[in-house]
């Protein structure tokens, strides 16, 4: 028998309406945004918008009005109206003589007005033309299609495709020359009703649409009217880096294959712009602008509608992903960058986007894989996405690091002017008593009427000098009680890790546990199943005591908070290898390796050390997932005033590109695994309040990592 053959289509089913619209562009800013954007590609000047009774979702309406090239019949029908199709694939630039580069490319983004609107009725005219083209979609009619739809099968002949239903379509001779195109979305449901809030929102993004450096050829202004009986105001762009504590630019070179980059200079303190090559994602430009609080206060003052938030990416001079991010409540904006998920920022000194503005700008020509998604709430996740955010965190994290500088350099010089101004009323009150003495040898009436005058300025001296020494004290109090916060949250933060280690071998032991149990249960009877029982039973304590460490471990944060007590670093260490991590060691088949060849004892708080050794090794643990015969070797010695402890594991090692960022908070390449990037950089930071310092050398174990950890012996 013959095989058959034939061939099958797809079908648009009528919810298709709501997938492309409503469904898929997730909020109205972000539709108002993508229908301006069509603006600026049909080389429209002027954008007008307007807002009528906007709180009636009944009668309310936004209308969006430009004066661009327009569309004819031809463009509707074979066009606008064929879902996915666009114009502005066949060619890159919009027509002379603007030339600017198309920014919609999709073909859906026409969708946004059932976002806006239930009903549209859309008026275009070219110029050229006498004839303006008028289309009017009534998304109710879809709507209610859609729900009879569900009383059919879905092989019914009373089926009805997205396709199939029709929309009202009629040409209108018009006189004068105008051209453009004119949407009128009408409510009739109380989510497209627009709050004051809202419309200020929309005047925010709308006013960051193009990128505020350099001028365009041919302007674009939009111009907003927040109701029917008001006039229509022009929204400004603000200028940036007016207000701003401190900026930087980076560029790019085609020709020479450089990326501009920032990085701190520990040497100077400062941030450089230095050059390295250009990344897989190609070349963008970024400037960045940062604001202290004083600097805040001057942006808005000047600013009224535009916020200090994070970072904009521009794609050939517009606004790119996401289009909307700004949202009065902090927990619901989007932060696809990551800046505000590190909540522990004002501790470390670690910026958010409030404190920031960075704007990014990329082009289709030079970053082709850096792509939005659909929604335009993210960029599609590739390999370029992902080291173009990576990329922008970066520059960031230098960022910080000249920051916390700054700052540790300012208190140092402030404490050090303090000290010389000390130094200096003591010579003056030595001058004064000299003077004193002077005037007691010689009682002539002129020393006896300066001395009541002397007296007085003694007097004034000396609460001078009370109220400097009182200030020395408090800025050094201040500094100790940083240093405290500092490892009472990062104490906090490495609790989550362990946390999920501790989670996880609570689950295995309670459902061994549950497991003997039920055996002993069933077989508590039978004669011939004591040996059994009696083993099961053996297996339960073994199983309750692993649950009665894992508990003490947790509980072991309880003491953090005490006094420094007598710390033995090879009692610690020995402790950790072979009591706390015994289990884990041998569940993963890892060799632990202590070496202490000298020892010495000091005195610290007990948690705040161990916290140390237990992040390199959960480090090590994650590096050895996959590899054979897994070793963690420790060992110690003494070299001159120094203690030094050397921390290897024949891991999958560092690479090259990342060795400079291993030490950044929140940089991890474990996330598959739950990394939250805090290990070392709690194991930096702890080192360093006692003065001590890790840096990574070349590997003992000939491959993996190997840790140099250097203490000094004196106080």
């Amino acid at each position: 028998m013959k095989n058959k053959q034939d061939s099958l289509q797809f079908k648009f089913d009528i919810s298709t309406f709501k997938l492309l619209g409503r469904e898929l562009i997730t909020d109205k800013i972000t539709a108002l945004v993508e229908l301006v954007k069509n603006c600026y590609d049909a080389n429209a000047q002027n954008v007008w918008i307007t807002f009528e009774n906007s709180l009636d979702f009944k009668k309310g309406k936004i209308t969006i009005q430009d004066d661009g090239i327009g569309m004819n019949n031809n463009d509707i029908r074979n066009k606008w109206m064929v879902i996915g199709t666009n114009s502005k694939r066949e060619k890159d630039f919009s027509p002379e003589p603007y030339n600017r580069k198309y920014v919609g490319e999709k073909g859906v983004g026409r969708f946004a007005v059932d976002k806006l609107g239930s009903k549209l009725v859309m008026t275009t005219k070219k110029a050229d033309e006498k004839e303006a083209v008028i289309l009017t979609i009534d998304w109710r009619e879809y709507e209610q299609k859609n729900k009879i739809q569900s009383l059919f099968p879905f092989d019914s002949p009373k089926r009805i495709l997205f396709t199939d239903i029709k929309n009202n379509y009629e040409t209108k001779i018009i006189s004068d020359q105008t051209n453009g195109t004119k949407l009128e979305m009408t409510f009739y449901n109380i989510e497209h009703i627009w709050t004051d809030i809202d419309i200020r929102r929309a005047e925010k993004e709308l006013s960051r649409l193009l990128v505020p450096y350099g001028k365009l050829k041919y302007p674009f202004n939009i111009f907003i009217r927040k109701s029917e009986n008001v006039d229509f105001e022009q929204i400004k762009v603000a200028a940036l880096d007016k207000h701003a504590t401190y900026s930087f630019h980076l560029d790019f070179d085609f020709e020479n294959n450089t990326q501009q980059i920032a990085k701190f200079d520990k040497e100077t303190g400062e941030l450089k712009v230095i050059e390295s090559k250009i990344e897989n994602f190609g070349g963008i430009i970024l400037d960045f602008h940062y604001y202290d609080e004083n600097a805040k206060r001057r942006f808005k003052d000047t600013y009224k509608n535009y916020d200090i938030d994070g970072v904009k990416v521009y794609r050939d001079g517009v606004l790119t992903t996401p289009c909307a991010e700004v949202s009065d409540t902090i927990n619901k904006q989007r932060d696809i960058f990551g800046l505000d998920k590190r909540r522990y920022g004002g501790f470390f000194d670690k910026v958010s986007s409030r404190d920031l503005i960075i704007i990014v700008q990329i082009s289709k020509n030079n970053n082709p894989n850096i792509i939005d998604a659909t929604n335009r709430q993210d960029f599609i996740e590739n390999e370029e996405s992902k080291f173009f955010k990576d990329f922008i965190v970066k520059q960031i994290f230098e960022f910080e690091k000249s920051l916390k500088s700054g700052k540790k350099k300012n208190a140092t010089d402030t404490k050090t002017q303090l000290q010389d101004f000390r130094l200096d009323v003591k010579t003056v009150k030595d001058e004064l008593k000299n003077i004193y003495q002077n005037i007691e040898k010689n009682q002539s009436a002129d020393n006896l009427v300066l001395k009541p005058l002397l007296e007085n300025f003694e007097l004034q001296l000396n609460k001078i000098s009370e109220t400097t020494n009182k200030a020395y004290r408090q800025i050094e109090q201040l500094q100790k009680e940083e240093v405290r916060k500092d490892n009472l949250y990062l104490s906090l933060m490495s609790l989550q890790n362990y946390s999920l280690e501790i989670s996880h071998m609570v689950s295995i032991v309670i459902g061994k546990i549950k497991r003997n149990a039920e055996y002993i249960r069933d077989n508590i009877e039978k004669t011939d199943k004591i040996s059994n029982n009696i083993r099961f039973a053996s297996n339960i304590f073994i199983e309750m005591e692993k649950l009665d460490k894992g508990v003490k471990f947790l509980l072991s944060y309880a003491n953090s908070n005490k006094e420094a007590e007598e710390i033995d670093i090879k009692s610690m260490i020995e402790k950790l290898f072979y009591e706390h991590y015994k289990d884990i060691f041998q569940n993963e088949g890892i060799t632990p390796i202590v070496d202490i060849r000298d020892t010495f004892v000091f005195i610290h708080n007990y948690k705040f050390f161990e916290d140390i050794f237990e992040n390199l090794i959960n480090n090590s643990i994650k590096a050895l997932v996959g590899r054979e015969d897994k070793i963690i070797k420790c060992s110690t010695n003494i070299e001159k005033n120094n203690f030094v402890i050397i921390f290897s594991d024949n891991g999958i090692g560092i690479a090259e590109d990342i060795k400079d960022r291993i030490f950044d908070m929140f940089f991890t390449t474990t996330l598959d695994q739950q990394g939250a990037g805090l290990g070392l950089y709690i194991v930096e930071t702890r080192l360093a309040s006692v003065k001590g310092n890790i840096e990574l050398v070349k590997p003992e174990l000939k491959q993996g990592a190997s840790f140099k950890i250097t203490i000094p012996l004196t106080k």
